[in-house]
């Protein structure tokens, strides 16, 4: 295993160097203006790191090194080293491939200024219109994550065509559920708005009991794609798989 590239710090420096700093952090000690100056600079630093594991990851993608560890896939392996859902992998990893591309968000990141939601949102609309990038990097650093996601997901759209939009959210459609220890069950919906808007905010949602299921977009196998979101809010309960592989709900 390489701790240096190129020059560059070594890596295993700089992990012995954080984990120093944290273990001997006394927050107790401080006062509450201290204390939000090294939240103020562990933010920038985590940012920093997140945007140099994204890169280095999209790397291990690139060149097939996930392989060979048991996992089926780059996001699978990676949600595996950082602990996050293979969602949330495969959206750094498309994250990180879309910022290569774009110079100005690639610059925000490897400076600590973008969280990789920030990124996503950015490089996501970017991609779609390279006119909204710097708008959304000013924004990124005033705005909430909310109103940062809103103006990017308008931004994309516009620069979209309608008919395409529609396939891409169909084909990236999916359905997540689970029961929490409280026995109560989540339901997440996803795909287009003409499928559910008629009955989104009503339809009950009766037990069923199944493990949370992190579906993957396009590239997905079928099986977990397939369930259809206006069937699922019409009979108001979880889709029954139909692969015989994924569990369905109980009674």
């Amino acid at each position: 295993m390489f701790d240096t590239v190129d020059g560059m710090a070594s890596v295993a420096h700089l992990r012995t160097e954080v984990l120093s700093f944290v273990k001997a952090l006394v927050p107790e000690s401080m006062t509450g203006e201290q204390a939000a100056a090294i939240v103020r600079d562990l933010a920038t630093v985590e940012k920093a790191a997140a945007t140099g594991r994204m890169f280095a990851a999209l790397r291990v993608a690139q060149t097939d090194a996930w392989r060979g560890q048991g996992h089926s896939s780059a996001a699978d392996w990676l949600a595996a080293q950082c602990g996050i859902s293979v969602a949330k992998a495969q959206a750094q990893l498309r994250t990180a491939k879309q910022a290569d591309r774009l110079p100005r968000t690639k610059d925000a990141m490897r400076s600590g200024k973008l969280s990789p939601d920030q990124a996503d949102a950015v490089a996501g609309a970017a991609s779609a219109d390279p006119a909204s990038e710097r708008p959304l990097l000013d924004s990124s650093a005033r705005d909430t994550n909310a109103e940062l996601r809103r103006k990017a997901d308008a931004a994309r759209a516009a620069a979209t065509d309608v008919a395409a939009r529609e396939a891409r959210i169909r084909r990236e459609r999916s359905v997540r559920y689970r029961t929490d220890a409280d026995g109560v069950l989540h339901l997440h919906l996803r795909g287009p708005a003409a499928d559910g808007a008629p009955r989104s905010a009503a339809a009950p949602v009766p037990g069923g009991s199944v493990p949370l299921r992190s579906t993957p977009a396009a590239g997905a196998p079928r099986h977990l794609r397939q369930p259809d979101l206006r069937r699922a809010l019409r009979d108001g309960r979880p889709p029954r798989s139909a692969c015989g592989r994924c569990p369905s709900p109980s009674g």
